[in-house]
């Protein structure tokens, strides 16, 4: 059955989310097994468990972003073994114990703010067949983008002062399966570790200490170490102050305890000198 790129479902625990990009994949690892005496391989064995992966870009909403509530509870969780997983559907394959490995936020100027994530699984897909939208997912519309125009790193006294021209964020988890022996899916999959990475141009150097110098209060002093995203609406439907910023719900992230790793100053023919830096936070 063809089924056209605008006709798929593609959610996160019954969310659905603006992919620009998705996939699958499921990789069922075999070895050839040999024999004494036996040049050619007489049959192919499994040598590790089945793994799927599910990668997606995609254009986060405001009112609807899912990957940020998992993060949060991911990062306070306290008993991993009780922790089952995300439900992910795509094109009518699902499953309910998918488990977040990485989450990235990019914010360019005069762009929309993007976003990806990967997840994987350690038990075989449900849904037999590729099928169209089920009409049972719910999408919110584009006025709900995030944009860098609704993006504040900074309180709006500091954007002249100290000027952030590209921020990323990127969340990783560490999962380890546990099987035993006459189970063919693992028994409880383990945290073992969560790392948390920044990167952004300024123009203002600074040397790194060796105990390694906090992004704030350090570098950032506003916003109560607070970034905002904001709905992007672009008639002001829901009404907007004086500066022109959207008075609508908005979400954050909050960058205490990053400390900087890397100061990387980089000039080219016909640019200004940026100077990158890469902070990182371990929960």
């Amino acid at each position: 059955m063809q089924v056209n790129f605008d006709n798929i479902d593609v959610a996160i625990n019954n969310s659905g989310i603006i992919a620009t990009n998705a996939s699958l994949n499921t990789n069922n690892a075999m070895e050839a097994a040999y024999a004494i005496g036996y040049t050619k391989p007489l049959n192919q064995l499994p040598y590790g468990p089945i793994n799927t992966s599910f990668d997606v870009s995609y254009l986060p909403v405001i009112d609807q972003e899912p990957n940020f509530a998992i993060i949060n509870r991911l990062k306070n969780l306290t008993i991993d073994n009780e922790y089952l997983g995300e439900r992910i559907e795509f094109a009518g394959l699902y499953h309910d114990y998918w488990f977040l490995n990485n989450y990235g936020l990019k914010i360019q100027p005069h762009n929309v703010v993007e976003a990806s994530t990967s997840y994987q699984t350690f038990w075989q897909l449900c849904g037999a067949v590729i099928r169209e939208k089920s009409n049972r997912i719910n999408y919110l519309d584009e006025g709900s983008c995030w944009h860098s125009w609704s993006t504040y790193i900074l309180s709006s006294g500091d954007y002249i002062n100290k000027p952030v021209y590209e921020f990323t964020y990127n969340f990783q988890a560490d999962w380890r399966p546990i099987y035993i022996i006459g189970k063919k899916f693992p028994v409880e999959v383990k945290l073992l570790g969560i790392r948390e990475s920044i990167s952004f141009n300024i123009d203002e150097f600074k040397n790194v200490l060796l105990t390694g110098e906090d992004v704030y209060p350090n570098m950032f002093s506003s916003n109560n170490g607070e970034l905002q995203f904001r709905n992007l609406s672009i008639i002001c439907s829901d009404g907007c102050d004086a500066t022109g910023e959207a008075a609508s719900p908005s979400l954050s992230l909050n960058i205490s305890g990053f400390k900087i790793q890397s100061v990387n100053p980089v000039a080219s023919v016909g640019q200004m000198l940026r100077v990158n830096y890469l902070a990182n936070r371990y929960n």
